[in-house]
């Protein structure tokens, strides 16, 4: 799936109305996986256009449970994660941990937690919700 976001990213980058510097990756769950894990540069040099790469990385719930080998090797371009703290399904404290290594390593990475909301946060139609008061609240917040 990385491969395929920077497979994209070569396409969109020779398109003549698009300015290739301003191509942000981003995604949900398995995609939010897929945006966050994007940042490493091991990945970027196996797949990224030359002379090319993401504006931003943007993640929503992602898991962050894979670890990779030079996974602290990330973009100097801005990360930014979404994650509701009540998440049943890809619990936030793996993306604690790691985006507090990435910081401490001057890395341009921030975690944003909604309190309360669960995984899938921005769908208030999702059946994951326990508390589609949480979720609403979390959903304005994004808004």
């Amino acid at each position: 799936m990385i491969e395929d976001a920077y497979r994209a990213l070569s396409l969109l980058s020779k398109h003549d109305r698009i300015d290739p510097s301003r191509v942000a990756l981003m995604g949900f769950s398995k995609g939010g996986d897929v945006a966050f894990n994007g940042s490493l540069k091991r990945f970027q040099r196996m797949y990224s256009p030359a002379g090319v790469e993401f504006a931003a990385h943007i993640a929503f719930y992602a898991p962050c449970i894979t670890t990779y080998m030079e996974g602290d090797d990330v973009s100097s371009l801005p990360i930014r994660m979404f994650h509701g703290s009540a998440d049943n399904w890809v619990p936030v404290a793996f993306c604690r941990d790691y985006v507090k290594r990435l910081q401490q390593l001057g890395k341009d990475v921030q975690l944003t937690e909604y309190a309360g909301a669960n995984h899938s946060f921005d769908n208030p139609l999702s059946p994951v919700h326990d508390d589609a008061h949480a979720a609403a609240e979390a959903m304005q917040a994004v808004e």
